[in-house]
């Protein structure tokens, strides 16, 4: 018997190989071919007549064939005893024990490549620096953002819909008027006039594949320029590609011209990894500058690569060196883009043995060597002093630590000097050992450096400052002073005022010390002579020089600080943001520094200045049976008034800062909350913005905020179930979690999704953790963790209009009816149809489930898998059964794997699948191979629960059931063949694999059932990721 194994590079298996073999009546001369009509499968030949295996034929067999169709050519069936192989000896329980021949070894990961230790360096190929510090330009230098005001217009970019257009005229009623789509991920835009430039990261491009056409995912980015001058109907004026990714806060637009930063990681690539012999992707950074002066035709003017590559890994008779690159900070001044890249280097090696030379064992002797983890940046200044847009990198250099944000860098061009001066703040937290012993320290440094001579940079000064294992976190640079105000943290930090006025001098100036809690925004205020802070406070009662007694105590706290003087800085006053009933808050005001900034709204008119600040906390709700937790957010409300303030009394004695409690956000984490006359109505209003509801609120009388409208922008919908002429949509209240509260929608299908469309009825629980259409039911599931149980509620939908509440059952096994997906980059996140894939089915009687027990029996631990079975055909009163499964013990899951399949002949039916262990075989290479009979059993509802009916030998695992039109019951499997391959210069070998699906037909007159071959058809260089 010969087999022959067919090549595939999409997916790599360890060492499983799964070649079909099948007996079976046939007549006329053998011969292999694509079809089984003529007498094969693609890629196998058949056996002849002194074959290994002997199936016979099925009883009665007319030795008729058939096409596909029914029709076909006459030819020789396949029918019989289906056997499949695997290579390797076996254990008792049936499992595959490793490959025959060469000895195999796991597929290599992807490496960066390995080599010596060379310092970060310039290998881009840019022309060499030319003299002169970047400076005569005067400007203003914007960020980015995902909204924008526009009169009456909030312009949104979403990360789910894309980008939004919402008509706020009646805050009461505001509507959607314009919507495009983006294909890529949402990251941030920047809006001129009529004109919105959006910057998105993996784009997604339309191309014909086959004649069909079809999106594709690449490593590429894109900035794409909107008209909308009609709001109604936003247009796409002009893509332009830009290599690697992007992230909020990589852009800036300075008049007319816009920047943009892009990078990748080593190996950076969005598809599934297989082996090829490319090389990885090196790491690397890219400057873009684009042309906006024209809104229809805006341009790519330069692009430069900053770096390429860096990343080593060796290790050389006992000295290891690592180092890689983790990513890009920016900070832009009108004249100079600064892009630091960031890089973590570990080095090990040496040591002498300790404890002697003859350890118990006889192994080595333990050895203490030395060790080091440290960090380094390498800062890139780039001239955007050109109005026109044209860059070119003046300088690089490398220093030790890193830089976290934006708020750490800036640049000073003197006019009257012609000179230029880099400023950064650098962290460097440092692990180090030698002889036995480690050490571990937290360094804070700004630094100055004289870029002038680009070719040339020198440092000037450096300052290190903190104290012991406090890390830096707000910065700000008020250049206008000539000082940085910076605030390390651990628990109780000091904020520090640090002149930069001598560059080469630079010193501590005063200091705020037993801050409690950090701070991650600054913002001056008051003509520059005080800081509004937004952080955390750690203390219990929230003055800011508490130190409170543990964790739980974090607030989100604003802070007023009083710099007038440099030299004497103090704190005015501190108020944390409250909130009623949290279980416990935070805000991601403190977890990102970069973007801190845009989370909080600021807003002054004649009557008061307000700060809102953005938090989430976590909330239980108040019904006693299926409760939930909801995760909430909400916006702190604070008003500041510097009149008010008395230099005479402590912080705890001042009315400077008036706190005015959190108005609520409806759902999602507020990204951006924004107060702003409305052009309209003339009032205060606020705006909060989420991924997935934006809220609108009357802000005028700031003690009793009045919320006007709420909008649905893109709610969690984990699924959507359809009931004759209705949809059931799942709404959660956050993507993830068994606590988060489930609102189920009922609509109707013809004007689901259409403006103004209303739900006809809605019903909420919590603890939901999977779903399930059954018939004319919901079936909701809940596991008893304490118990090792599940619970079944019953959700009658027979009138979609008026959903009912119906009966409630226990399965005594913690076990969930589970979708497997794939996720578009991963295959192991789950596969249409494995082998153990689907462990569930509804059919017209109820639902079926495995539960399969990890357990100890007698002297081993076994895999056990019960049959459970919910049979609702009483709504009311559900009853539960459960059985174990004959032959389905096992020591390994593999060998115990089982799945269900629907049955479309017999609704209340369903079939159950396995494999029996045939014997092993040595074929003519010297490889063993292990035999099994994959098998399907079909069962079926009885009053006395599920019973098994007839079986059915079929070629590989049954994925799908169905009735011919003839009325005949149809199989669809699938099976696996496997070509070996050996990895360069390797004896080493792997298997690349090839999906073939097979189409059998029950054979009438078979006595026991059989099944007939009808046509099979290879996925020859595919993987299936999804069957409809």
């Amino acid at each position: 018997m010969r087999t022959i194994l067919t090549s595939m590079t999409s997916r790599l298996l360890g060492f499983t190989v799964l070649t079909i073999l099948w007996t079976g009546c046939q007549s006329g001369p053998e011969k292999a071919s694509s079809h089984p009509g003529t007498g094969g499968l693609p890629g196998t030949d058949l056996p002849d007549a002194g074959g290994a295996f002997d199936g016979g034929g099925a009883a009665g067999d007319d030795g008729g064939g058939v096409g596909p169709d029914g029709g076909g050519e006459a030819g020789p069936p396949i029918v019989g005893d289906f056997i499949v192989e695997e290579p390797g000896p076996t254990n008792t329980a049936g499992r595959s024990a490793g490959s025959g021949g060469s000895s195999a070894s796991p597929s290599p990961s992807p490496s960066a490549g390995a080599g010596g230790a060379p310092a970060a360096s310039d290998t881009t190929g840019l022309p060499l620096p030319a003299p002169g510090a970047p400076g005569g330009r005067v400007a203003e230098v914007e960020e980015a953002d995902i909204y924008r005001l526009s009169g009456n217009n909030l312009l949104y970019f979403n990360t789910y819909r894309g980008f939004l257009i919402y008509d706020l005229t009646d805050p009461k009623q505001p509507q959607q008027i314009g919507r495009l789509p983006v294909f890529g991920y949402p990251t941030e835009m920047f809006v001129s006039g009529t004109t919105v430039y959006a910057l998105i990261r993996d784009a997604l491009y339309l191309t014909q594949v086959d004649g069909q056409l079809q999106f594709q995912r690449y490593n590429t980015s894109q900035m794409v320029a909107i008209d909308i001058s009609d709001p109604r109907q936003p247009k796409v004026i002009k893509t332009m590609d830009i290599v690697g990714q992007l992230r909020e806060g990589v852009s800036r637009k300075i008049d007319n011209s816009i920047y943009v930063v892009s990078y990748v990681r080593a190996g950076y690539q969005y598809s599934t990894w297989s082996l090829s012999n490319t090389a990885a992707t090196k790491e690397q950074a890219w400057v873009y500058s684009f042309d906006v002066s024209n809104p229809q035709a805006p341009r790519k003017v330069d692009e430069l690569q900053i770096f390429e590559g860096g990343s080593v890994s060796f290790s050389d008779n006992g000295t290891n060196y690592s180092k890689y690159f983790s990513g890009v900070s920016i900070s832009a001044t009108s004249n100079a883009l600064m892009v630091v890249e960031n890089w973590y280097v570990y080095t090990s090696g040496g040591g002498t043995p300790v404890g002697g030379t003859a350890p118990v064992g006889g192994g080595p002797a333990s050895r203490c060597g030395s060790f080091e983890s440290n960090q380094r940046a390498v800062v890139s200044l780039i001239d955007v002093s050109d109005p026109k847009g044209t860059i070119r990198r003046h300088t690089r250099f490398e220093t030790n630590g890193v830089v976290t944000d934006q708020f750490k860098l800036t640049y000073v061009f003197d006019a009257i000097a012609k000179t230029g001066t880099f400023f950064g703040i650098f962290a460097a937290q440092v692990w180090s050992g030698a002889g036995c012993a480690g050490t571990f320290a937290t360094h804070n440094v700004l630094e100055s450096w004289n870029v002038t001579d680009g070719a040339n940079p020198k440092r000037l000064g450096r300052l290190t400052f903190g104290k012991p294992n406090e890390t830096v976190r707000g910065t700000a640079y008020d250049v206008s002073r000539n000082v940085v105000y910076a605030i390390t943290a651990q628990r109780i930090d000091p904020l520090y005022a640090i002149s930069i006025a001598d560059p080469v001098n630079l010193k501590v100036l005063s200091a705020i010390d037993g801050l409690s809690g950090d701070i991650s925004v600054f913002r001056l205020v008051g003509d520059r002579k005080f800081l509004l802070t937004v952080g955390q406070d750690t203390s219990g009662t929230c003055t800011g020089f508490d130190s409170g007694t543990g964790w739980q105590n974090t607030k989100v706290a604003v802070s007023v600080i009083d710099v007038r003087e440099l030299n004497a800085v103090h704190l005015v006053q501190r108020q944390c943001v409250a909130i009623d009933n949290a279980l416990w808050s935070g805000s991601a005001v403190t977890s990102n520094l970069d973007q801190a900034h845009k989370l909080i709204g600021m807003f002054s008119d004649e009557e008061v200045n307000v700060i809102t600040v953005p938090v989430y906390y976590v909330t239980k709700s108040d019904t006693t049976d299926w409760w939930w937790y909801r995760s909430q957010t909400a916006v702190g409300i604070m008003a500041w008034d510097l009149t008010k303030y008395d230099a005479t009394k402590d912080e705890k004695n001042q009315t400077v800062i008036k706190n005015y409690g959190t108005f609520t956000h409806p759902n999602g984490e507020v990204r951006r909350t924004i107060v702003f006359r409305h052009p309209k109505t003339g009032r205060r209003t606020m705006l909060n913005l989420s991924d997935t509801h934006a809220s609108i609120a009357d802000l005028q009388d700031l003690a009793r905020p009045q919320q006007l409208s709420t909008l649905e922008i893109a709610p969690y919908f984990s699924r959507i179930y359809r009931f004759g002429d209705y949809l059931v949509e799942d709404a959660q209240s956050q993507a993830y979690g068994a606590t988060a509260a489930h609102e189920f929608r009922v609509r109707r299908a013809a004007t689901a999704g259409t403006v103004g469309d209303a739900p006809v009825a809605t019903f909420a629980l919590g603890q939901v953790e999977s779903v399930l259409k059954q018939g004319k039911n919901l079936l909701m599931f809940r596991r008893n963790s304490a118990v090792g149980s599940t619970s079944v509620l019953v959700y009658d939908l027979t009138d979609p209009t008026k959903p009912r509440r119906a009966g409630a059952v226990d399965v005594p096994f913690s076990t969930l009816p589970s979708y497997l997906f794939w996720c578009g980059w991963s295959p192991w996140a789950g596969y249409w149809f494995g082998d153990a894939a689907r462990t569930f089915t509804p059919t017209a009687r109820g639902v079926v489930m495995l539960n399969t027990r990890w357990m100890f029996a007698g002297s081993q631990y076994e895999y056990r898998t019960d049959l459970v079975a919910v049979d609702t055909s009483n709504a009311d009163a559900p009853q539960v059964s459960t059985q174990l499964l004959p032959g389905s013990t096992a020591t390994t899951y593999q060998a115990a794997a089982v799945t269900l399949v629907p049955d479309a002949l017999d609704l209340e039916s369903f079939y159950l699948t396995s494999r029996q262990l045939v014997g092993t075989t040595t074929h003519a290479d010297g490889t063993s191979w292990t035999q099994y009979r994959h098998l399907a059993s079909r069962w079926r509802f009885t009053a006395a629960g599920v019973t098994a009916a007839e079986t059915v030998n079929l070629p590989g695992t049954l994925v799908h059931t169905w009735a011919s039109a003839t009325g005949e019951r149809a199989y669809l499997t699938h099976d696996n063949a496997y070509t070996q391959s050996t990895f360069p210069g390797s004896a080493s070998f792997y298997y690349q694999s090839t999906t073939r699906m097979h189409l059998l037909r029950a054979h009438p007159q078979a006595n026991p059932p059989a099944a007939r071959l009808i046509d099979s058809w290879a996925l020859t260089d595919q993987y299936p990721s999804g069957l409809v």
